[in-house]
This record gives C-alpha cells, structure tokens and sequence, in this order.
C-alpha cells in the first residue's frame, strides 16, 4: 500500500484511491497481485488454526 502500510487507520485513503483509480483520477495503489499475496497469508494462518 505504499505510504499507507501498517495502519487502519489509513484504510480511508485506500478506499479514496480506489474511487479515484475507478474515476480516472488516479493509478492504484496496490494490484491483483498485492492482494493475493494478502489473500494468501490469511488462508495460511487460517489453515494452521486448524
């Protein structure tokens, strides 16, 4: 997430991007691929809760 890692509090400037990426307005922030790494971590953690 580039200047918005590490907070919470930040996810309002996520979300401002991506309405802004989806207007024309602005590039995103994170890609496909940054999420799946995200996605990725969760079901390992997931999986090891098993």
């Amino acid at each position: 997430y580039g200047p918005f890692k590490g907070s919470a509090a930040n996810h309002h400037y996520v979300i401002e991007n991506v309405l802004e990426t989806l207007n024309g307005k602005s590039e995103a922030t994170a890609n496909a691929f940054e999420g799946m790494k995200v996605v990725s971590i969760i079901e390992q953690i997931y999986n090891a809760s098993k």
